[in-house]
């Protein structure tokens, strides 16, 4: 399973938010040789957002919204059970 990466940026400038989703897509493309496909998501300080999809392998476009929903779920539900006491 990959890692999800909770940053709070709420305070933070645009630069460090750039720098940020560059490295944790570096990190990501260095432990693995075998992507097929990604999902990102970037919104704004008022809420508004950018989607940017690349479906490959065993997900189709149209499955993309489901997979990330799902995979997201189950990565903040590791995060959460790991700061429980």
């Amino acid at each position: 399973m990959s890692n999800l990466h909770v940053v709070n940026y709420y305070d933070k400038d645009t630069k460090y938010v750039r720098e940020s989703i560059i490295r944790r897509v570096r990190e990501s493309l260095g432990r693995s040789h075998k992507q097929a496909g990604y999902a990102l998501v970037i919104w704004d300080k008022q809420g508004g957002c950018e989607s940017i999809i690349c479906s490959g392998g065993p997900v189709a476009e149209n499955l993309v919204p489901m997979y990330v929903h799902d995979a997201l779920n189950r990565h903040v539900a590791v995060n959460v059970a790991k700061r429980e006491p």
